[in-house]
């Protein structure tokens, strides 16, 4: 059996329950809970028959034992582990038996970027963008920006009005280490580092603002199955 320690780069995507909403994720054959890492931080193991990081080609035998960790605001949840495949598992297998299912839920990127980020006291700088950009049709339709701060720069301040989000990376003020991505269809990303309690500490007020960002998304939502881009 194969435990994995705490990742320092977590990925995975923000859910919230369907009807029920329990104090905590129960715990059953397949999740167990672990510790709690930080204030609204929980860490459990997720244990599965099938190799999901592709431990079996390397001769590792199952079950297989992955970390994930779980943030909790209301009904909403962020679920994460080292690799998002370990999160789409779950979620795929066994999320029925929590509150009635989880359902995933949409980040209106579009609307942090041009509301939030685009404001002189942000407390936040946009490391990477990618949007759509319906002016030129056919001719260009979509772009990648990368940068220490993209709106310090003219040319994206110039146009950015024109674009629709629908990816962001965020860095703080205070550094250039980029601590989180987020993607419109829910999925999120962080980097945390060694010092685990002070990492986590900045990444709520991350965490919080995708909470409430996060919406509904019944297109993302087929009969109880997930919708992963």
């Amino acid at each position: 059996m194969t435990t994995a320690p705490f990742p320092e780069n977590l990925s995975g995507y923000l859910v919230a329950f369907l009807h029920e909403q329990p104090s905590e994720l129960p715990s059953c054959d397949s999740l167990s809970l672990k510790s709690r890492i930080h204030k609204n931080w929980h860490a459990y193991a997720y244990t599965s028959h099938r190799a999901l990081l592709g431990e079996n080609e390397r001769g590792v035998l199952g079950p297989y034992k992955y970390f994930m960790a779980c943030f909790r605001s209301g009904r909403k949840l962020l679920l994460l582990s080292e690799n998002r495949r370990v999160v789409e598992a779950f979620l795929l297998n066994e999320s029925k038996q929590f509150g009635g299912g989880l359902q995933q839920m949409e980040v209106d990127v579009d609307g942090f970027v041009k509301k939030t980020l685009a404001q002189p006291d942000a407390v936040y700088k946009m490391s990477y963008a990618y949007a759509h950009i319906p002016r030129y049709g056919a001719a260009l339709n979509a772009a990648s920006f990368y940068g220490d701060d993209l709106f310090e720069a003219a040319l994206f301040r110039e146009h950015y009005q024109g674009m629709t989000f629908y990816s962001c990376g965020l860095r703080l003020l205070i550094d250039n280490v980029e601590i989180a991505r987020v993607r419109s269809v829910g999925r999120v990303s962080f980097f945390v580092p060694r010092e685990k309690s002070a990492s986590l500490k900045r990444l709520d007020d991350v965490v919080e603002v995708f909470r409430r960002l996060g919406q509904e998304s019944r297109l993302k939502f087929r009969s109880g199955a997930f919708y992963f881009v």
